[in-house]
């Protein structure tokens, strides 16, 4: 089954609902993932004793579900659409690794 440009004739309203609907299965699907993920690893119910281990767990936790929420369901909302993003500039090593320091 082809699926990459399937949607690219749809009108807008169509490609919103798709949108929407990327993100929200997204979000539930990391949402089970982490509440699953946190009976296995340790009770989070009180915030007061918190140790290292526990910390770089729900950091970890954080960072599952930003690339959820902001990074999945627009790459698969523009393989499905086969939306183009248009960038005309040349995109090198150095600038990436720029980017992933500032957000880290």
């Amino acid at each position: 089954m082809k699926l990459k440009g399937s949607y690219s004739q749809k009108s807008p309203q169509i490609k919103f609902l798709l949108f929407c609907t990327l993100f929200l299965l997204s979000f539930i699907f990391f949402f089970l993932t982490s509440n699953t993920l946190s009976v296995l690893f340790g009770d989070f119910s009180s915030l007061e004793n918190i140790n290292s281990d526990k910390l770089f767990y729900l950091k970890i936790l954080q960072a599952l579900s930003s690339i959820s929420i902001f990074i999945i369901p627009p790459l698969l909302f523009s393989y499905l659409t086969d939306f183009k993003y248009h960038i005309k500039q040349k995109i090198d090593r150095q600038s990436i690794l720029l980017i992933v320091s500032i957000i880290i």
